[in-house]
């Protein structure tokens, strides 16, 4: 399979939860989640997080007991 999110991602990791689902920090302030039981072509969830022109989020992890995305920039 192949994602083309037209930026360059910054870090990807699988959440503990479900096996088909990812998410990714791309170097447009963005965070995609995907599910690829739910959709191969869409993210089930798109949201932007960099707050200051020309920063990126860089580092994402997910809590391994709560349902929590934790999401940090070059800061």
């Amino acid at each position: 399979m192949r994602f083309d999110l037209c930026t360059s991602l910054e870090d990807i990791g699988w959440s503990p939860y479900t096996s088909t689902t990812f998410a990714v920090a791309a170097a447009d302030g963005k965070v995609y989640i995907f599910d690829i039981h739910a959709s191969k072509l869409e993210p089930i969830c798109e949201q932007f997080l960099a707050s200051e022109q020309g920063k990126s989020c860089t580092k994402l992890a997910f809590n391994p007991t709560h349902p929590i995305l934790l999401v940090g920039d070059e800061t």
